[in-house]
């Protein structure tokens, strides 16, 4: 083989070469912006997502969170240390194996709250009871927007969250409880 030929070669391997590594590279950023795209696009804001490990069948992120909009205020989801195993054929159809969340944080801010003070203190008084009653009702409408987020956003066959912390005035009688969490599409749980 010629030596020019020979150059032309080696030049072209190490181009192809420098291509994938990257490419190989970026991955970490891409799919960064694809996850926060994607979910802001589904009506979250706020969307957080650090990729430390992203293999074939595995992923690890140290951060992942956003926030949702309920009816009485804003949930904010802060997941710290996730681990996500999938194969590609379920990745594909927007699925995965399992979500496995060492600490999730959950901040409640109650948005109501802020709205009914700015009413006239008459209208307050008239109003006490229906007050309470919804003063009591609102953890149980923020659970329930929880779940409802996870059946919505999250296509998962186990979701374990080893640890859950509270956060918030509504939250008050389950703050520094030890709470996790334990999901299977079998309904094992």
């Amino acid at each position: 083989m010629p030596a020019h030929k020979l150059r032309y070669l080696i030049l072209i391997l190490f181009l192809l070469f420098a291509l994938i590594l990257g490419i190989w590279s970026v991955r970490f950023y891409l799919a960064e912006l694809v996850i926060t795209s994607s979910m802001q696009a589904s009506g979250l804001e706020n969307v957080t997502v650090n990729i430390h490990q992203l293999d074939q069948n595995q992923s690890q992120l140290p951060r992942f969170g956003f926030t949702l909009s309920t009816a009485t205020g804003l949930l904010q989801f802060d997941a710290l240390d996730t681990s996500i195993n999938y194969n590609p054929e379920q990745l594909a159809d927007g699925r995965v194996n399992s979500i496995v969340i060492n600490n999730l944080q959950l901040h409640y801010q109650n948005t109501a709250k802020i709205q009914a003070e700015i009413q006239v203190e008459s209208a307050a008084e008239s109003a006490a009871a229906p007050a309470m009653l919804q003063n009591t009702l609102q953890p149980l409408k923020i659970i329930t927007a929880f779940r409802s987020a996870l059946r919505k956003y999250l296509i998962v066959e186990t979701l374990f969250i080893r640890h859950i912390t509270l956060n918030g005035e509504v939250f008050d009688e389950l703050q520094c409880k030890n709470l996790q969490l334990k999901s299977t599409t079998r309904n094992e749980t």
